[in-house]
């Protein structure tokens, strides 16, 4: 049995962090909070060490620096709604490096989770699998290779 690599706070945290950045006018995926808590908390399980390390520490500089950067004067977790939106948008143009870095990473997590989810793929008429085929016959007929494969199958026959 695997260790939980995040604690109540930080789910708590990042539950309060994943509407702020998926698209408001997304489909609307049933607990999804819960899954992007439970999925990052997977991803970061298999991180190495020190990168598991700095995403944690990344997470608590974020909180932390909305006392200084925020209105009130708060941690992220303990913000009213509005205030957390005006402190993300803020905290992305900042001058402090590692909170922007870290943000730009979690919001890129968040948003890969949030459209690897079946829903939202159902919800915009995507299907990989489909999408992967017509890909490849594109850059076939592209590259004027369906001879060549039609070739190739018929002396491997």
């Amino acid at each position: 049995m695997r260790r939980k690599i995040l604690s109540t706070l930080q789910e708590k945290f990042l539950a309060q962090l994943t509407p702020h950045i998926i698209p408001a006018d997304g489909p609307l995926v049933p607990h999804f909070e819960a899954k992007i808590v439970q999925r990052l908390d997977r991803f970061l399980f298999e991180l190495p060490s020190l990168l598991r390390t700095l995403f944690l520490w990344g997470m608590r500089i974020f909180d932390l620096t909305a006392i200084f950067f925020a209105k009130p004067h708060r941690r992220f977790s303990r913000l009213p709604e509005a205030s957390r939106f005006l402190y993300i948008r803020r905290m992305s143009h900042t001058w402090l490096r590692p909170v922007r870095d870290w943000l730009f990473t979690c919001r890129g997590l968040i948003l890969l989770f949030y459209y690897s989810q079946p829903e939202v793929m159902a919800a915009l008429h995507f299907d990989p699998r489909n999408w992967a085929r017509e890909k490849v016959q594109a850059r076939r007929q592209a590259l004027n290779l369906t001879e060549t494969v039609e070739t190739i199958k018929t002396y491997s026959e």
